[in-house]
């Protein structure tokens, strides 16, 4: 046996997830990419070969930064970046954050990009009006989540925080919103308005 042969790192076979994940693009015509919850921590150099790629969903993994040649798909619209501990962001469109990501990367990000917001209810070091005003500087949002992704069975369900309560009571100042979803919280009854939010 030579030194070379014995220098060389033991071949690993590509995680299966990532196969089936592009497998099941290309199976159904390579517009639609999820990578949710795939231990990555770059980009898979496989995702540019999706020439037609229209969204990836990249979120929960370990991603500190995601490539600027991503734009270089000229038709993705989507970019899911939630559940990321991200440090760096490029100029895309289409982005779907949590709040978290929104606020430690606010001076990055181009906010006419975020076209989805998923709020976890926490401020992270914001009071509730700049909090407010951040989330409402997304003028192209489309897509608001607010509670958690998942649930656990027979866990009692959080009533929304104030903040969140103010985020839904002011819903009519985002025109572009088309999809709101509320997880894991226990809502209260409809009638409940601005003034008595604020107590």
């Amino acid at each position: 046996m030579s030194n070379t042969s014995a220098k060389r790192a033991p071949k690993r076979d590509p995680d299966p997830r990532l196969t089936h994940a592009f497998d099941e693009a290309r199976i159904s015509g390579g517009e639609d990419l999820s990578l949710w919850d795939t231990e990555l921590e770059e980009v898979p150099k496989q995702v540019w070969s999706f020439k037609n790629l229209k969204s990836l969903d990249l979120g929960s993994n370990r991603l500190r930064s995601v490539p600027q040649s991503l734009a270089e798909l000229g038709h993705l619209k989507s970019v899911i970046l939630v559940n990321n501990p991200i440090e760096h962001l490029p100029n895309l469109p289409g982005l779907m954050l949590d709040d978290a990501t929104l606020f430690r990367l606010r001076s990055q990000i181009d906010r006419s990009n975020v076209t989805g917001l998923v709020v976890s209810g926490e401020i992270h070091g914001l009071n509730k009006g700049d909090w407010l005003s951040e989330i409402h500087s997304l003028r192209n949002l489309q897509e608001l989540t607010i509670g958690d992704w998942a649930l656990s069975i027979g866990e009692k369900h959080p009533t929304p925080t104030k903040s969140e309560l103010l985020l839904i009571d002011s819903l009519s100042d985002f025109p572009s919103l088309e999809t709101l979803s509320i997880r894991g919280r226990s809502m209260p009854p409809p009638n409940i308005t601005r003034g008595t939010l604020e107590t």
